[in-house]
């Protein structure tokens, strides 16, 4: 038990004084984190209008927009020690689309600190532990006209040193494309039980987020379109998010794109600015969003991305 408080009490320093409270009373925070390299730049904005595979993570019923087979993965080396990875990919099935991911979190490798009986900082045992924590999820989603719909069912486990605990989830979503390529979605996530560590239970991250995506504006070979995005959490009250994406057309088959956006949001240290870009070349993409963390660094998310050519 002692060395799960150290480890746990480390893990707490990655989040501003002002929220480590609220945060204590929930379990899978990482569940808030990005599962989307474009997201990210975006603010952790999924645009409304439609998108890729990493709607699995933000509104399943997104999966049915275009291209509907497609993979993608993304990396970023987080705070400190740790790292975020995800991984999905989506299939036409029957009359929808199915859809699977994996959206991880490994805290990395620390020092095992005993604590003292009188109390005080305690001291190393020599051994080392390590924390872990992962969604899967396996959605369907189905389109008619301009209408989006989609559920996924998830499994949600956290490791810490020698306790682990998980739970079942759900999501559920839906998008309109209202005008040209205008677009608003509705999506509710997590929704789910607890999850017990060493006898302490917690609920999950429970979400509802309200995005609205802006038609495409076309300027010669430019295109841009802004995005923005209301997300209330049980516990946590309501945030506001932004951004915009611009896109060159170089060629028939290059496209050049850049991203910025803006969160309201503050639940972790992370700085409320980020921004990014892309590269498209024929059906392969590859994205890359940048945040800032004061005195905690920098981080940067690589992603790379997959589609199918529609006929």
């Amino acid at each position: 038990m002692p060395r799960l408080v150290w480890f746990i009490s480390g893990a707490c320093l990655l989040l501003p004084p002002s929220v480590r409270a609220q945060n204590s009373a929930t379990a899978a925070v990482f569940l808030r984190l990005p599962a989307s390299t474009r997201a990210l730049a975006l603010g952790n904005v999924y645009p409304a209008q439609g998108g890729d595979e990493a709607a699995i993570f933000y509104n399943p019923g997104q999966l049915a927009g275009p291209n509907k087979l497609s993979a993608g993965m993304s990396v970023q080396r987080h705070i400190q020690s740790t790292r975020l990875a995800t991984i999905a990919a989506r299939h036409s099935l029957g009359a929808g689309v199915v859809g699977i991911g994996i959206h991880a979190l490994d805290y990395g490798t620390t020092e095992e600190i005993a604590a003292e009986p009188a109390g005080g900082l305690g001291s190393p045992t020599g051994q080392a532990i390590s924390a872990t924590d992962f969604a899967a999820a396996l959605a369907y989603a189905v389109k008619r006209g301009r209408f989006r719909a989609g559920g996924s069912v998830k499994v949600v486990r956290q490791q810490i040193a020698g306790s682990s605990g998980g739970t079942g989830a759900l999501d559920a979503g839906v998008a309109v494309d209202f005008w040209k390529d205008a677009g608003i979605a509705i999506s509710v996530n997590n929704i789910g039980g607890r999850i017990t560590l060493s006898g302490t239970s917690a609920p999950i991250p429970e979400t509802a987020r309200l995005g609205i995506a802006s038609p495409s504006e076309r300027f010669g070979p430019l295109r841009a379109r802004a995005v923005a995005e209301v997300v209330h959490e049980r516990g946590q009250g309501a945030g506001a998010a932004g951004g915009a994406e611009m896109a060159w057309t170089a060629s028939e088959s290059v496209v050049l794109q850049g991203r910025v956006g803006a969160s309201a949001r503050r639940l972790s240290a992370a700085s409320p600015i980020s921004f990014g870009g892309g590269l498209e070349v024929r059906n392969f993409a590859l994205d890359y969003a940048y945040q800032d963390f004061a005195a905690l660094g920098a981080t940067h998310r690589v992603g790379v991305r997959w589609w199918a050519k529609r006929k």
